[in-house]
């Protein structure tokens, strides 16, 4: 369930402000002059991290600290240097992790990894903590910088999180010299920010900590596929194709797989049919069906083996007595083998056998079935 605002606000207790950034410190500047000076509610930040290339941290020290740009904006904002803390070691940079050189600029593929893996880091770091508010700009750098920190807070991102961009007049933006309104009150400096709304799905759907970026992008779109409808499901003996992805049964099991996407298949039930005396099978039809139509899918996979021939055998001179608790163990076995294949956790639901009550009234009378469109099913 999603918290109300007035919920989030009172576990948060601490503004964190992240930004990529290249050779253009005011978007810093801009961004903590909006949240003090402009913005309807004030945001004070008890840390900034700036996210940048090697010639990006020369620009930013060099205007922010070197030539006082930084101090200026805290004494225009009547704050002093402990009440919005930020220094040199806040400016952290790209780096290839395998020479541990620094990134220049971010120029090739491997460049954009290395940056994408700082930039997950972070945003991670600061999104594990419920008690903080993280607020993170796309303006700076490159348009990959952006980007990547776009798909960070698709992956990390919480409710209370927010990705900005900070917008000045065109003018001003071009003017190298300009960092922030020089007058709070002329409209011709005012600094905007934009909220990006953005779907912030990767703590909805994977909570694993030990997995990278690339392993919860993977399971988050397998999810997504897995999520819509199985659009169709070939059989071939005892291989069974899943929208493409294949999986094997052994003879056994598979018969009984087999029997129950026929029964649902050859019934007159409808896609939406939740499971009936048509499509499922009982105790007593399943112990009638196990020596002859279920028996005759094995033959169909097996051909008259030996594996088929000692099957045969055991369930023509077997008890009824004794026969009911060995089918539930192989339809048991089934589900089993579905748990076990390839398929994505969403695909194995919808495909395993169900226990189904005919009769909401009595929870003893039970029946299996395979509940699926009866339509997307194929024998070859």
């Amino acid at each position: 369930m999603l918290l109300l605002e007035t919920e989030l606000n009172d576990r948060v207790n601490k503004n964190v402000f992240l930004a990529v950034m290249g050779t253009s410190p005011a978007v810093l500047t801009e961004s903590i002059y909006y949240y003090i000076q402009q913005a309807p509610e004030r945001r004070m930040f008890s840390e900034i991290k700036l996210l940048t290339t090697s010639l990006g941290k020369q620009v930013i020290n060099t205007s922010l600290f070197e030539d006082h740009i930084w101090q200026r904006l805290l004494k225009d904002l009547k704050l002093s240097p402990e009440e919005i803390p930020f220094s040199e070691s806040d400016i952290i940079v790209f780096s290839n992790p395998k020479t541990g050189k620094p990134l220049g600029d971010l120029i090739s593929s491997e460049d954009n990894s290395c940056a994408a893996n700082l930039i997950n880091h972070w945003v991670k770091h600061f999104t594990d903590d419920d008690g903080i508010k993280l607020t993170a700009t796309v303006a700076g750098g490159r348009k990959t910088q952006g980007v990547l920190m776009a798909l960070a807070f698709q992956l990390y991102g919480r409710q209370q999180d927010q990705l900005i961009h900070v917008m000045a007049p065109q003018e001003l933006m071009d003017d190298p010299d300009w960092f922030y309104p020089s007058d709070p009150s002329d409209p011709d400096q005012k600094v905007s920010i934009s909220n990006i709304p953005i779907l912030k799905v990767g703590r909805y759907i994977s909570r694993r900590s030990d997995q990278s970026p690339d392993q919860l992008i993977e399971e988050i779109q397998e999810s997504l596929v897995a999520g819509q409808p199985i659009q169709a499901i070939v059989i071939t003996k005892n291989i069974f194709v899943i929208d493409g992805i294949k999986i094997r049964i052994p003879p056994r099991e598979a018969s009984y797989f087999r029997y129950f996407l026929k029964r649902r298949a050859s019934s007159s039930c409808c896609a939406q049919c939740p499971g009936c005396n048509k499509c499922c099978s009982d105790q007593d039809t399943l112990l009638q069906h196990s020596r002859t139509e279920i028996l005759h899918e094995h033959l169909n996979i097996s051909g008259e083996s030996g594996h088929y021939l000692r099957t045969q055998a055991k369930r023509q001179n077997t008890s009824d007595l004794e026969l009911i608790p060995a089918i539930y163990e192989e339809v048991s076995k089934l589900g089993s083998s579905i748990r076990n294949s390839e398929l994505h956790p969403l695909r194995r639901e919808d495909i395993a056998p169900k226990k189904v009550h005919l009769h909401p009234g009595n929870k003893k009378e039970v029946a299996y079935g395979i509940i699926i469109d009866p339509s997307i099913i194929h024998f070859e």
